[in-house]
Parts: C-alpha cells; structure tokens; sequence
C-alpha cells in the first residue's frame, strides 16, 4: 500500500496567526489547483484525492486562502470550519505617487470553481464556530470542531 493509499483524511489550517503566512502557503497550493476561466486545466495532474478534507478558517483568512478554501470545498468536497473570511480575493496592482506613496488599485478580482465571488463578503463555512473577540482561548475551538467534523465524517463512512 502506497502512502497515497493510506492517508484518509487532510485539514489545512489557513486561520492567522499561523507559523507559516497561510496567504503565502496558499498561493503556493492555490497556483497548482486553479486555472483561468475557460482554460483547459493543466494535465500533469495524475492522481485524483479522494479522502475526506477539512479546511479551518477564520475572521482573518484573506486573499489565497480564501480562494483555497473555496477551491477545496467546490472540488474535492471539503468541510469548512470556523469563521467567515475576510473578503478580500481581489487582484491589486500598486501605481506609485509622485509623493513616494503607493495607490492600491483592484484590477481585478477572484472567483471560486463554483462561479462564487468572495470580494467584500467573504467565505461563510459550512460549520460555523463562534469565536468571541477577547475570549481566553484554553484551546482552539475551531480545530477542536474541525476535528470532530472530520471524524464524523469517518464514522458515518465506516457505519
């Protein structure tokens, strides 16, 4: 059996603060999983994932992330967990000011497999985790539902 075989179950953390930039990591990810609309996507994906997925997010889930999160959940049917993003799957380019400042300008703007724009209202998840602003976190509530998400899901396939 192959490791491919073996693993059954993956969950991305994209929630900030996160050791690694989940805006960087997605980028990365989301670059290999996406293509431009009306394009033929790229063949040099052999296999297919066919285990369960779980992506955790929150209130401060931005940009790449988002649009992985939303990837994810429209092609490989993963569960979304935690908060609703922030909104901001836009495309800015940055013109120079005669003052030495820059003027962001949105150029344009992201949209998930499923045709959904997430620009100004963000990813709503599929299970919602409500955080409180200031709440002491003993433990992380959105892994803690991610995680009994994921093995709900693996005891109703075993069932």
């Amino acid at each position: 059996m192959t490791p491919e075989e073996k693993l059954k179950e993956l969950g991305y953390d994209l929630q900030e603060p996160n050791p690694y930039p989940p805006a960087m990591v997605a980028g990365k990810i989301v670059g290999n999983l996406l293509y431009l609309s009306g394009a033929t996507p790229p063949s040099r994906f052999g296999t297919t994932w066919k285990g369960r997925v779980v992506v955790l997010m929150d209130d401060s889930t931005a940009g790449p992330a988002e649009i992985l999160a939303a990837a994810l959940r429209d092609r490989a049917q993963a569960k979304t967990v935690g908060e609703t993003t922030v909104g901001m799957a836009i495309i800015q380019r940055g013109i120079p000011t005669e003052e030495g400042g820059t003027l962001f300008m949105t150029v344009g703007r992201y949209v998930s497999p499923s045709g959904q724009t997430l620009g100004g209202k963000g990813l709503p998840p599929d299970e919602r985790v409500i955080v409180f602003p200031g709440e002491a976190k003993e433990k992380d509530q959105i892994l803690e539902r991610g995680l009994e998400v994921i093995r709900g899901s693996a005891a109703r396939k075993a069932a």
